[in-house]
């Protein structure tokens, strides 16, 4: 069984976006600062320092528009063809302009060349439609959620269809 994700020094872009793991420690307090809007969390650090390496089928990733943060997620490897979407936010100043669909397009694309051909996430009670518009659906997940009110979707992915997206978003958004 694979329990960890293939390393992502350069990560994977699309048009002007980028998603890679974070690498200094800007980068980190950006990745806090979202989780910290997204969240709700008012104290502390999302991923703190002693975490963020600590474990192999986990994978901070950081979404880069135009030289900006704008997004992040983390990917948890959950068995040799699953895996998470968790802690998903685009910066509140940035929302509304389609990085979300991206950054969950590029991590499909990462998640699918790792070998993962399902992704599962608990979405945030609100949040559904965004995802059913980027072909979730809702499936039963025993994992229990940080929200009580997150609904559980997941996506069967597959290679074509995943480069497939990126290319259709480039065709929309040229």
């Amino acid at each position: 069984m694979t329990d960890v994700i293939a390393p992502i020094a350069a990560g994977v872009s699309l048009m002007s976006h980028h998603l890679k793991p974070p690498a200094s420690a800007a980068d980190w307090a950006a990745v806090d600062r979202m989780q910290r809007q997204s969240l709700r969390t008012r104290t502390g650090s999302a991923y703190p320092v002693e975490a963020r390496h600590a474990d192999p089928a986990r994978q901070v990733l950081l979404l880069w528009y135009r030289g900006e943060r704008v997004g992040t997620l983390r990917m948890d490897r959950l068995d040799d063809s699953t895996v998470a979407f968790r802690r998903v936010c685009v910066d509140a100043s940035k929302r509304g302009a389609g990085h979300g669909a991206v950054l969950i397009q590029l991590a499909e694309a990462l998640a699918s060349a790792d070998g993962a051909d399902v992704v599962l996430l608990h979405a945030v009670a609100g949040s559904e439609g965004f995802y059913q518009k980027l072909g979730f659906h809702p499936v039963v997940w025993s994992e229990p959620s940080e929200h009580p009110t997150s609904v559980n979707l997941g996506k069967r992915l597959s290679p074509v269809a995943a480069v497939s997206q990126c290319l259709e978003y480039r065709r929309i958004h040229g």
